[in-house]
């Protein structure tokens, strides 16, 4: 898949079911950092001058919830490429409240995947490559 196909399939695909490849976890996290730089420009004047800060959370919690939700099910995904169950992310997510599930995370999220198939569907980068021949 190339860039735009990624995170058009992060952002859409609310599943917990199948593998994403390490260029589609990147690419997801990419996008959002690109996101919040051209955004913060645009919101920083609109949230300084808003009258309520209750107005200001719903704001940011609109914006943030798909965001948050398709990064959940894409770690999910994530996990799966490594043959490791979605539960492992409950842990990373506890370790990551004492600071070193970060790393963890990291190391995790960055290592290659399981080549071929495994218990959770087929390897996504197989899939990519036998649909652009």
């Amino acid at each position: 898949m190339h860039f735009i196909a990624e995170v058009k399939s992060s952002f859409l695909n609310f599943r917990i079911r199948g593998r994403a490849s390490r260029s589609e976890y990147c690419h997801f996290y990419l996008m959002i950092f690109v996101l919040i730089i051209l955004l913060l420009p645009i919101l920083i004047p609109i949230f300084s001058h808003a009258k309520s800060i209750v107005s200001v959370g719903i704001v940011m919690l609109a914006l943030s919830l798909p965001l948050v939700v398709s990064g959940f099910f894409l770690a999910i995904r994530r996990l799966h490429d490594l043959n490791l169950s979605g539960w492992y992310w409950l842990l990373l997510a506890v370790l990551s409240q004492i600071g070193i599930g970060l790393f963890i995370q990291f190391f995790l999220m960055c290592k290659k995947g399981t080549k071929g198939p495994n218990r959770f569907g087929n390897d996504p980068i197989q899939n990519d490559s036998v649909l652009e021949s």
